[in-house]
């Protein structure tokens, strides 16, 4: 299985470096915005994770002590 998802890895890699093989699936450079909206959706979906899972924690009863 380590095989495939590297087999996957470097065709995804060769397909976006080099030109020739992009063009029949239409590939073009995606401007500064559109990195910036990336990284700031990737950034953002970790903080509405970590606040979910911080009110989720807070409305969980602690364990009784024994």
């Amino acid at each position: 299985m380590l095989v495939a998802v590297l087999a996957t890895a470097e065709l995804q890699v060769l397909v976006t470096l080099v030109p020739v093989l992009g063009a029949p699936l239409a590939l073009v450079q995606v401007p500064a915005l559109g990195w910036a909206m990336a990284l700031g959706a990737a950034v953002l979906s970790v903080i509405v994770c970590d606040a979910e899972r911080a009110l989720r924690a807070s409305r969980t009863p602690a364990p009784a002590a024994r």
